[in-house]
């Protein structure tokens, strides 16, 4: 931006008349910045596109952080689906863990009476 500002203020206008009370090599250096103007343009244009291109690039930039920052959500809201669904099946497995366990002891005295009655058939 400096230099397309210095470029801008390099462009200035000489005067169309040499006034008599100026030096000689003032008269002289008009044709010098006469000829320097087209350098100046040219510069300008240059800056101009050097900027037109960091813009492009900034723009490009913007678009791939809002891709990444949408993905990254995505993937966010899905990672706290998954815990939920982890929590949601680790209460079932312990559910189903106390349920085998009373299951287990309930076949267990089932077995010990079961074994009771046939004693007690085998006695009669």
């Amino acid at each position: 931006e400096q230099e397309i500002e210095s470029a801008v203020h390099n462009q200035s206008t000489p005067s169309a008349e040499p006034r008599p009370d100026e030096p000689a090599e003032t008269k002289s250096a008009e044709p010098a910045a006469a000829s320097e103007r087209p350098k100046a343009q040219q510069q300008l244009r240059r800056l101009e596109a050097k900027l037109k291109e960091k813009i492009d690039l900034c723009a490009e930039k913007d678009l791939q952080i809002a891709v990444v920052l949408n993905e990254g959500e995505m993937l966010s809201k899905r990672q706290a689906e998954q815990e939920q669904t982890i929590k949601k099946l680790r209460v079932a497995l312990r559910e189903a863990q106390t349920a085998a366990e009373q299951h287990g002891a309930e076949a267990a005295t089932l077995r010990a009476q079961l074994a009771a009655a046939a004693e007690g058939e085998g006695k009669e």
